[in-house]
């Protein structure tokens, strides 16, 4: 799996400037991350217990260190929990824990440096990694490689194998391939198929079966699939057909089919008449749309104000979020809160806000949109953590809510504030701005900098004391 940045703390005397400039992309992994930076070379950093940073060493790093042997060509890199992949001019190499063989090399050593995956030497496009084993893209045709307990390779059985196997039918037609912990889902001529782990119902198939060994076509949504989004136990799916569909669990109603009934495949959002959605964002137990004119809609938990409609019930069908029926450019979910940029670039939110985290001056849960305080009209980005949010206002950062571990980056010991106060220090403009756990970094003049936590080095400036600038 992958994640962006984590949440990061400084101290006030440490500014944090990664020599990562030129980035393609970052994939962040359990304890570590890695980067494609100019030319195709890969940098991690972070834990390295089992190699995962594959430098030659154990040795845990706080700073990027160059992975061996890769110079050049990379255009994809994927982390899991201990272990990494890349490709690398249309071929596929891992370095990390192999004890389930998900290096593909045909062993079950560790390594410290990347190895080729065997038989994937050339045509590989895309590759994902899962905790325990990875897939990628070869040829239009989809192989898997490792820990298949709950059948997560996806080839007929639960033995493991260390080097890649044909997934059971994706042989051409594969444009994307996702990677959970246990399972995984592929964008088939446009249509969807999962197999591995569906004990939650997360396959969609609309089968009990616990495993699925094969894959399986998520059941009724045909082809033309257009968003696709994935929340604590619920999943849903925007089609080219206008069609709002939902699977999973259901118990606050998250699937907008006007009942707490849970289903194993998908089934049809009612009440949207004739809106048109665009995308899709879930947070924990509730779901948000965006529709082609910018309005939004939102419907499952409302325990915490999260559905913007007013109230604090949770609702079985969508609900308008008020004072939104047009005008919107994103929207952003996660946990109980959501946020929308308008297209005047100035941003609202709405949900839980015991840390100040919806950015009104307050700790009070707001049940529909307020806007964020002291922001302005000139709002580039925005970026949010687990208890804090970030903007980029006119180059400069601007960050609320939760700082108990510097994440705000306005250098004071205050525990939260309700109010967006400037990131101090910044030395040149920033055009992005991303947050984590209990850190923050942003793209600066083509550079990374980060403040917030930094136990584990993942302020990457060589250290680990953490920095609230």
């Amino acid at each position: 799996m992958a994640a962006l940045v984590a949440l990061l703390i400084c101290s006030a005397s440490q500014a944090v400037l990664l020599p990562l400039e030129g980035v393609q992309s970052i994939s962040n992994g359990f304890g570590h991350s890695c980067a494609i930076g100019a030319g195709g070379t890969v940098q991690c950093w972070g834990k390295n217990d089992s190699g995962q940073l594959g430098n030659g060493s154990t040795l845990s790093s706080a700073t990027p260190v160059r992975v061996v042997g890769i110079s050049s060509g990379a255009s994809a890199v994927a982390s899991g929990k201990l272990h990494s992949c890349a490709v690398v001019a249309a071929a596929a190499v891992c370095w990390g824990a192999n004890d389930n063989g998900q290096l593909g090399n045909g062993g079950l050593v560790d390594s410290l440096v990347p190895v080729p995956v065997q038989g994937l030497s050339s045509g590989v496009s895309a590759i994902a990694v899962g905790d325990f084993s990875s897939c990628a893209i070869v040829n239009g045709g989809v192989r898997c490689w490792g820990f298949n307990g709950y059948g997560s390779l996806g080839n007929g059985g639960d033995e493991d194998s260390p080097i890649p196997t044909q997934v059971t039918g994706l042989t051409a037609g594969v444009t994307a391939i996702s990677a959970g912990v246990l399972h995984a889902c592929a964008i088939v001529n446009g249509g969807a198929l999962c197999w591995g782990d569906n004990f939650s119902g997360q396959v969609g198939d609309g089968s009990s079966t616990q495993i699925v060994t094969n894959p399986v076509t998520v059941a009724g949504l045909g082809s033309g699939i257009a968003a696709i989004g994935t929340g604590a136990i619920h999943s849903c799916a925007v089609g080219n057909n206008g069609k709002v569909s939902c699977w999973g669990d259901n118990s606050a109603g998250q699937l907008g089919t006007g009942n707490q009934t849970s289903s194993l495949e998908p089934v049809t959002v009612q009440g949207l008449g004739t809106i048109a959605p665009q995308s899709i964002m879930l947070g924990a137990v509730h779901t948000c749309m965006r529709d082609v004119q910018g309005g939004l809609h939102c419907w499952g938990d409302g325990s915490y104000g999260q559905l913007g409609n007013g109230g604090f019930e949770s609702q079985l069908l969508p609900v308008d979020v008020v004072g939104y029926a047009s005008g919107t450019l994103a929207i952003g979910a996660r946990g109980f809160s959501s946020c929308a940029l308008r297209s005047d670039h100035r941003i609202a939110c709405w949900g839980f806000n015991a840390y100040g985290q919806l950015g009104d001056g307050s700790s009070e849960f707001r049940t529909s949109p307020v806007d964020v305080i002291g922001l302005g009209s000139a709002v580039s980005a925005i970026g949010a953590g687990s208890s804090h949010s970030c903007a980029v206002v006119n180059g400069a950062v601007q960050c609320w809510g939760y700082n108990g571990e510097g994440e705000l980056g306005n250098g004071s010991e205050t525990l939260y504030t309700s109010i967006a106060a400037p990131v101090i220090n910044i030395p040149a403009t920033a055009t992005a701005v991303a947050g984590g756990y209990d850190h923050t970094c942003a793209i600066i003049a083509g550079g990374v900098w980060c403040w917030g936590l930094n136990d584990s080095g993942q302020l990457g400036n060589g250290g680990t004391v953490s920095s609230s600038t």
